[in-house]
């Protein structure tokens, strides 16, 4: 648990994807675009980080700040994000779309009683605190849209991965081919 694509190494051939569940709610996939997963270079900090290329991951933490930059930009009518709004090269999607050149969806991975099931044997205190913050924010957000008759964008993440989910990336190129 913890773990991360970019603690390496990674042993794929040159464009094949990596997959990682680290446990704590993460999933990650990347394409080991520059072939060099193998190699890495130490941080400031003093840990290794492997040349794997991009990362997407998804959690309830990358869709909460992914929604948040979403009704930023919407209710200052500029975009100041659009550069790197929160998703880009992690949670796939946002208001733009689908910006990562690949379908991914999630689902409930254990159906609407998931705090019952899991309270006491699992730590699901940022599942909690995620779909609070996000209940807070969004109620704020619904009060100001009928009030100011705002149009926001119409495929805003809806909290749907404030609890466990199955992560589905693809389909994505292996060998060339997409799969």
């Amino acid at each position: 648990a913890g773990m991360n694509i970019a603690q390496g190494p990674v042993a794929t051939n040159q464009g094949n994807p990596i997959f990682l569940a680290d446990g704590f709610g993460r999933t990650a996939m990347s394409l080991n675009i520059y072939g060099r997963g193998r190699e890495s270079n130490k941080l400031l900090t003093g840990r290794f980080h492997y040349d794997v290329g991009v990362v997407y991951g998804a959690d309830s933490n990358v869709e909460l700040g992914q929604w948040a930059s979403s009704i930023i930009a919407a209710f200052a009518g500029n975009n100041p994000g659009a550069a790197r709004i929160a998703g880009m090269g992690t949670l796939p999607g946002g208001y733009q779309g689908n910006a990562a050149g690949f379908e991914f969806t999630q689902i409930n991975a254990l159906g609407k009683d998931w705090l019952t099931m899991l309270e006491g044997f699992f730590d699901t205190a940022s599942y909690k605190e995620a779909l609070r913050i996000f209940s807070l924010v969004g109620a704020d957000v619904n009060r100001r849209v009928k009030i100011e008759h705002r149009h926001l964008f119409n495929n805003l993440p809806d909290g749907s991965a404030y609890f466990p989910t199955i992560d589905m990336y693809g389909p994505i190129p292996v060998n060339g081919k997409w799969t």
